[in-house]
């Protein structure tokens, strides 16, 4: 029915000159008619490599998703933040993951959505080629009842697809 692209702003730590080339980072917003039914799902790509940007973007996406309480939503992506890791990473990496669990874990308590991670399934998700952490996520309203969700083991890209089956109340 509608489809809507919010552009974010560019880390304000870089160069200028850095980020004219630097890739942008958007949030799709479609609304989509089923079965009578107006339902959100947003796509996304967030900041990778500044913190403090994610962060922004996070509090901005949190704020966005959050304006229509009662309309059902799907937000996926690459949140570029990490809610589980394999536990066999070296004491280095695992400090560094946790530091990147912050700007996910803010959006789960300010959107109040699920996480479809939160089934019993545990996976990783980047670099495909042999994962070690999970940075991208599907988030869903109370709306939907998640059924399963995975990982397709593919290396066409540095990440591994993530699925889910919803069906909706």
């Amino acid at each position: 029915k509608s489809q809507d692209i919010i552009e974010f702003a560019k880390p304000k730590d870089n160069d200028f000159w850095y980020n004219w080339f630097y890739i942008d980072r958007k949030v799709q917003k479609i609304v989509v008619d089923w079965n009578g039914k107006d339902i959100e799902i947003w796509n996304l790509h967030m900041e990778a490599f500044s913190q403090r940007t994610r962060f922004e973007q996070t509090m901005k996406l949190a704020s966005l998703v959050s304006a229509n309480k009662s309309m059902p939503k799907i937000v996926l992506g690459d949140f570029n933040s990490i809610t589980f890791f394999d536990p066999d990473v070296t004491e280095k990496l695992k400090v560094d993951f946790r530091k990147r669990q912050q700007s996910v874990r803010y959006f789960r308590e300010h959107s109040r959505l699920m996480n479809a991670e939160e089934m019993e399934v545990k996976f990783c998700t980047i670099p495909s080629w042999q994962p070690q952490r999970k940075i991208d996520h599907i988030f869903y309203s109370n709306q939907f009842r998640l059924d399963k969700v995975d990982a397709i083991s593919l290396e066409a890209s540095d990440h591994l697809p993530v699925w889910a089956i919803f069906n909706v109340d």
